[in-house]
């Protein structure tokens, strides 16, 4: 089900690379990150996206990470004081 929908987003934005294999195709991070940039229409910046190492598919990972980390210590809202 999930890469069905991840396809779904994947083609819509003219991506030419799909999913076909869940767990071989976002190992190494890079079209997970394509698929976060897409729904949450943002681009993610340092993501090295021809990684040729296992350390840079982990720092990609720690990335996307990261980012959900990030923008989960953010304040929904200010209040003016």
């Amino acid at each position: 089900i999930y890469t069905d929908w991840a396809n779904h987003y994947l083609a819509r934005s003219g991506h030419k690379r799909l999913i076909k294999d869940l767990q071989q195709d976002v190992a190494d991070g890079v079209l997970l990150a394509e698929i976060i940039q897409i729904i949450a229409n943002e681009k993610i910046e340092a993501i090295n996206i021809c990684p040729k190492s296992q350390a840079q598919m982990v720092k990609c990972f720690k990335t996307l990470l990261g980012l959900k980390i990030a923008e989960k210590a953010k304040p929904a809202h200010t209040a003016m004081v």
